[in-house]
């Protein structure tokens, strides 16, 4: 009999996953949930008969980490990178969003496990982190999360830390930083805390003071209440259009923004959501975040069925590191290339968020004048509760020539 899966979500058994020869698989959702559930993405409709090898493996394997990181949680546990349904049975118990996938046979545990750990053997793991990714291969430990870069599902419950044990529900990431690139944890805390004062909407993030550092992120798809840690359902864009996540570039044949907004039709309050997606590229030209793909967007789905643009996260100042930041993930107005931005290309990409005209260069105006005073501001603060940075103030100067450039572009 081919090998089984429970998808399970909240307890209910949403489907199954069924293994097709020796590493590919389908996906079938359960009758039941058919009944009162809702589709776990947009790129798996409701249907009775089960999903096609590559929809199946779309969705699922952008569960998955990826590259160096894929490669390292593979010689962990003892499986092939290329085999996604055992990946998934081996560490896929906590995810991003809220599917818990299981060996057939087991149920998601009624009352979730946590094991306490202090902020010395916390910092001890986050040193780890390079060579065992995801606790990949420790008894207990079924953690999963998408991308290419390091790391951790953590609790934090009030003033203490846990790790999730057998699929329990994680609340924060932890990442450590990049190896040969200086000040990544300052740069992409200092980022994200810009962003929040900027008004995107974004989670909350912090340096934690174990030793080494560590940056960390509440997890927006986990909700604490009374009765423990709730998870949200969520899917990145490449989940939801059905891509894999080799295609997260447009140049490799990923979406591009205007793949992007027609999504956003699917949600709640599309109108709102396509301003918030524009107002995020705006942000991200101007802090030089030019890896902002396809997997960096994602759709929350708070109150199903239908979703909302879920809050932003892996922010961070490419422009800062030589040779990191000459080509944007994806076009904006028809051109990857930063530097060759104008007016003309922002009123593109306006045409294609469906914006006014007006409305896009009010937006462009008021942050190209207005975030290099917010850098100043943050960066003083940021540094006096975090300590003295080199990172921090080559990003504040990089915002302020990068605001300028297009203020003056948008004045031609």
């Amino acid at each position: 009999m081919p090998g089984q899966l429970g998808v399970w979500f909240e307890g209910r058994r949403a489907g199954t996953l069924t293994r097709s020869g020796k590493v590919h698989m389908t996906f079938a959702y359960d009758p039941e949930w058919i009944e009162s559930g809702f589709p776990l993405s947009l790129s798996l409709p409701f249907q009775e008969k089960a999903f096609p090898r590559e929809a199946t493996k779309a969705f699922f394997d952008n569960l998955l980490p990826e590259q160096r990181i894929r490669a390292l949680v593979s010689k962990q546990i003892q499986i092939s990178g290329n085999n996604t349904f055992g990946f998934l049975e081996t560490i896929g118990g906590e995810c991003a969003g809220a599917l818990t996938i299981l060996p057939e046979g087991d149920r998601p545990a009624t009352r979730p496990d946590y094991a306490p750990i202090g902020k010395e053997a916390l910092g001890e793991l986050i040193a780890q982190l390079p060579r065992r990714p995801l606790l990949a291969g420790e008894d207990g430990f079924r953690l999963s999360l998408a991308g290419a870069q390091n790391k951790l599902p953590i609790a934090r419950l009030g003033d203490k830390f846990l790790l999730p044990v057998d699929g329990a529900a994680s609340t924060h990431i932890l990442k450590p930083a990049i190896d040969d690139l200086e000040g990544t944890i300052e740069n992409e805390a200092f980022c994200m805390t810009l962003a929040a004062v900027a008004g995107r909407k974004v989670p909350e993030a912090e340096i934690l003071d174990t030793y080494p550092r560590a940056y960390m992120v509440r997890r927006y798809d986990r909700v604490v209440e009374e009765t423990g840690v709730r998870r949200l359902h969520q899917e990145d864009f490449c989940q939801a259009l059905g891509l894999p996540a080799a295609l997260k570039y447009q140049n490799d044949g990923g979406p591009g923004f205007k793949q992007c907004f027609e999504l956003l039709d699917h949600c709640r309050q599309p109108d709102e959501d396509r301003r918030a997606l524009f107002a995020m590229a705006v942000f991200n030209h101007l802090i030089g975040n030019t890896d902002a793909h396809a997997k960096n967007f994602s759709l929350l789905y708070a109150n199903p069925p239908q979703p909302d643009l879920a809050p932003f996260y892996d922010l961070m100042c490419l422009g800062v590191y030589p040779g990191m930041a000459e080509k944007n993930a994806m076009k904006i107005g028809g051109s990857y290339d930063p530097a060759f931005i104008r007016k003309r290309h922002w009123l593109r990409l306006a045409d294609e968020a469906g914006l006014p005209e007006a409305e896009a260069l009010s937006l462009l105006a008021h942050d190209t004048q207005m975030l290099p005073i917010m850098a100043e501001i943050v960066a003083e603060e940021f540094q006096s509760h975090y300590g003295k940075s080199r990172i921090v103030p080559k990003i504040v100067e990089f915002i302020r020539a990068r605001c300028q450039q297009v203020a003056d572009r948008l004045a031609d």
